[in-house]
């Protein structure tokens, strides 16, 4: 499709300036740079976050250690296979990792290991340095492949951007893809969302090119189906339904069914089978068909039913989220999607003399147009670009609304072609297109895009440092009062210039408002909390108590994937009331225990307490970490320590 005309003499000197630089490679280079500006401070600083990041980032290093084939082709935690989710992001890791540390996955993880260093740090309860031992990698090389895949996604939307729009408004959605909050927050945590997002993005690309073209070049038929065949051995069926809706939608709307033929379904079928079924077959070979369609079952049936693991919601809760999970792009939204859908679809023209429902002889009522159309082809396609677009969001989202599993994460993938519709209605404001709201209800708009980002940026990060006991730091708060300040500075120039109807300038304040934010969030304050990392202080003091790593652990009640991968996978998870026998069967090993669950009947040592709060329950905890203490009971407690 032609780009649309810039008229300069229209356009604010910020768009013209885009104008003339978007489209080529400076505009791609800005692309990357605001990617990693956005996305690598706090890549190494933030502790593994327990869920989904630590189950990934563990079943990756397992792979590294076993080193066989079985161990690929079955992730597994401990020694219980994860099949949950397909392998590519887990061979991701296992590659990032391999690479980053020369092939040398450490085995143990000391308390520098905890940020990616190599030097030993003094534990919170005032112990001495321990020995350093050489450490190879911390989480950062799992988070790697994340990084990327979302600078991947980013630059597939700029390029299909510039196939459906003027160049600023593919730079402009690129832009507010790459710095929208869940973005930037997901992008450094090692889990499927950011590869699923990239391969979603290359696989609807190449289906624009294959719609819009006359005769399609194979290039694009195989990149399609690659895509939709690495989505798929990503996160299962995400990438191919929201490819299938994407189609269902256009062949409705427009009524033209015979260019499918250009997707070569039959070599479509080859590259799936390929890409999928070896994978397949030797998984099922390696667990068995019983557990392998139960996980099956499990993932697909009782997510889609019923929220999974207390993980529902009611239908609207995603759209609840758009305006603050999207933000800043969330200033447009609305009037994004109403202009979107007044150039996307048209109604039919119908004479003024010709009835749209006729009645039969029979006295039955034929609900057709003058034309003979049905009632559900009273709508049409209109401007392809805007089509597509709404094709692509449009029933996906309906379908993440209606599933029983909800999560902020879920509709990530058709997050790029809202900022595609955003990054139009901002190009159609500069020029005068786009139709202008009731100034209430503009005004109201304005506001809450402002108080959002006072809440994402300056709020939430104070609230956190308040609730999670901030490291009282000089460096740490001057940081975080220097952020505050820059931070009340960009957000109130980017509310005038939203109520001047600036929006492109409003938007791009917005970006580095989150990128300020964002390294405010994730480099300054998570990372100098002193109550969520609870494992991490339990590591450091294990490293305290055990210097040369040769002692047994267990974790007896605490089952938190963040201990597992920072003990290099040392610790064995065993139940409370298994603790006598796992003491009497390791007369020197090292039990973390919740404090008050355990009742042993050897005498136990206590050799450190650590207090923090667990996040994924929602409630405060306290660890013991615990010994079998000598005949003579000999020796007292050391002195408590908080998570830092």
């Amino acid at each position: 499709m032609a780009q649309q005309p810039v008229d300069a003499a229209r356009s604010p000197a910020l768009v013209d300036f885009l104008t003339r630089r978007a489209a080529g490679w400076p505009g791609g280079l800005a692309l990357v740079a605001v990617c990693l500006a956005a996305y690598l401070p706090g890549l190494a600083a933030l502790p593994p976050v327990d869920g989904d990041e630590t189950r990934y980032a563990e079943a990756a290093r397992r792979m590294l250690r076993a080193g066989d084939l079985g161990a690929f082709v079955v992730p597994r935690i401990e020694d219980t296979p994860r099949l949950n989710k397909p392998p590519l992001v887990y061979w991701l890791q296992a590659a990032s990792a391999s690479i980053l540390t020369g092939g040398h996955v450490a085995e143990l993880s000391f308390p520098a290991a905890l940020r990616g260093e190599s030097r030993a740090e003094r534990t919170l309860s005032g112990s001495p340095p321990t020995r350093t031992v050489p450490f190879t990698g911390g989480i950062w090389v799992y988070r790697v492949p994340s990084v990327l895949a979302t600078i991947l996604a980013v630059l597939i939307t700029w390029r299909l951007g510039l196939r459906m729009f003027a160049p600023p408004c593919a730079w402009l959605a690129a832009a507010l893809l790459a710095g929208c909050f869940l973005v930037v927050a997901d992008a450094r945590l090692a889990r499927t969302d950011q590869v699923l997002l990239a391969c979603t993005c290359a696989a609807q690309w190449a289906l624009w090119n294959v719609w819009r073209a006359r005769v399609t070049p194979a290039r694009w038929v195989v990149l399609f189906w690659v895509a939709v065949g690495l989505g798929l051995m990503t996160k299962g069926p995400v990438t191919p339904a929201v490819a299938a809706l994407t189609l269902l939608v256009l062949c409705w709307t427009t009524g033209e069914w015979a260019w499918l033929r250009r997707l070569r379904c039959g070599i479509g079928s080859l590259v799936l089978a390929l890409l999928v079924v070896p994978w397949l077959t030797l998984a099922v070979r390696g667990v068995g068909w019983r557990p392998f369609a139960a996980v099956l079952v499990e993932e697909l049936f009782e997510r889609t039913v019923s929220g999974k693991a207390v993980r529902g919601g009611p239908p609207g809760y995603h759209l609840v989220l758009l305006p603050g999970l999207f933000w800043p792009g969330g200033l447009l939204v609305v009037p994004a999607f109403l202009y979107a859908l007044r150039r996307g679809l048209r109604r039919p023209r119908v004479p003024a003399n010709g009835p749209l429902a006729k009645t039969s002889a029979a006295g039955s009522t034929d609900r057709s147009d003058a034309h003979g159309r049905p009632w559900w082809r009273l709508v049409r396609g209109g401007r392809p670009a805007e089509l597509f677009c709404l094709a692509w969001m449009v029933p996906a989202w309906v379908a993440c609304e209606l599933i029983g599993t909800k999560l902020p994460h879920y509709p990530l993938p058709l997050y790029p072609a809202v900022a595609l519709l955003c990054g139009r209605a901002a190009w159609a404001a500069s020029t005068r297109g786009l139709p202008s709201m009731l100034p209430r209800l503009a005004m109201v708009g304005d506001f809450s895009w402002f108080m959002i980002g006072v809440l994402l940026t300056i709020a939430l990060p104070l609230f956190l440092a308040w609730r999670g006991g901030l490291r009282l730091d000089l460096g740490v708060l001057l940081a975080l009062a220097a952020s505050v300040i820059l931070l009340t500075a960009l957000l109130t120039a980017g509310w005038v210039a939203a109520r001047r109807r600036q929006f492109a300038a409003a938007l791009l304040i917005g970006l580095g408002a989150s990128m300020i934010g964002g390294r405010g969030l994730f480099q300054t304050v998570l990372p100098n909390l002193r109550e969520p990392w609870i494992s991490s202080a339990v590591v450091r003091e294990i490293a305290a108590i055990d210097p040369d790593a040769r002692r047994p652990l267990a974790a007896a009640g605490y089952y938190l994937e963040s201990l597992v991968f920072l003990t290099g996978g040392r610790v064995e998870r065993i139940a409370s009331s298994q603790l006598d026998s796992w003491l009497e069967a390791h007369p020197r090993g090292l039990a973390v225990v919740i404090a008050g669950a355990c009742r042993s009947n050897p005498p136990l040592r206590r050799l450190a307490e650590i207090k923090g709060f667990n996040y994924v329950e929602g409630r405060s905890a306290v660890l013991h970490i615990l010994e079998k203490a000598a005949a003579d009971g000999a020796s007292g407690p050391r002195q408590p320590a908080t998570a830092p």
